[in-house]
């Protein structure tokens, strides 16, 4: 059979005029009622992957409330399939959209009201669709888990973001010994070049006293060979005068 489906539009800050929903007593898996949301006559985004479950809160008129999931849809919008527990009694049953968040926030509506039409024939008992609670309960337990799981997430964040500015630091330190690695390497060749100048230097140095010095035996032996011709001169020359002057 084809799903009967009721669609109503609520607004978290606005009156929301919803005419009454209508099922009859014990109806099951054909009732959805589809609800987009508002804020303030804007849609009011939600996302199915982002930590966020809908619930659909009921009051019914025995005065017994309760809490059952719901299935986000849409960018804004929440499918509820109505169940045995709210259909379960006759008359007008409040109901109201909450929406849950993994950090512990909750948003709800102003609750519109579904009217229930007394069934004729109700079976042996009325259920009170304790499956759809349980699923309830573990909707909420698997928020708590996934706010776990975010909280988990958020300081294996900040570890790795502390560990990535230790490793900068570090890295930021090797690049400074490097550096100071590098500088040293530069003062010792430039120190290494400059013993070599001075050695070369030295070197040259020597080899000029070196020359200066043969250049000065040379000018010497000249001058000696020079005073000893001049000797011979004057003795050839005493000797030719006679032994006299």
């Amino acid at each position: 059979m084809q799903k009967i489906k009721r669609n109503i539009s609520l607004d978290f800050q606005r009156r929301n005029n919803v005419r009454m929903v209508y099922a009859t007593q014990c109806d099951l898996n054909y009732r959805v009622i589809v609800i987009s949301l508002y804020n303030d006559g804007a849609i009011y985004p939600i996302q199915n992957n982002t930590g966020v479950v809908a619930a659909i809160n009921v009051l019914r008129p025995d005065g017994k409330s309760s809490s059952f999931p719901a299935k986000i849809s849409g960018v804004s919008e929440v499918t509820y399939e109505l169940t045995s527990w709210p259909l379960g009694i006759a008359g007008e049953v409040k109901l109201s959209l909450a929406l849950y968040s993994s950090d512990g926030g909750r948003l709800a509506t102003a609750p519109f009201t579904l009217y229930v039409s007394e069934g004729l024939y109700l079976g042996s008992q009325v259920e009170e669709d304790a499956s759809n609670q349980t699923a309830f309960s573990n909707m909420m337990a698997e928020l708590a888990e996934l706010n776990l799981r975010d909280q988990m997430r958020e300081a294996n964040e900040q570890d790795r973001i502390a560990n990535e500015k230790a490793r900068g630091i570090e890295e930021q330190g090797r690049g400074i010994n490097e550096n100071e690695r590098v500088k040293s390497e530069n003062d010792r060749k430039n120190a290494e070049s400059s013993r070599s100048q001075n050695e070369t230097l030295r070197k040259q140095n020597e080899e000029a006293r070196i020359a200066n010095e043969l250049l000065r035996c040379q000018v010497a032996d000249a001058l000696l060979e020079g005073l000893d011709n001049l000797l011979l001169i004057q003795a050839a020359y005493l000797s030719a005068a006679g032994g006299g002057v």
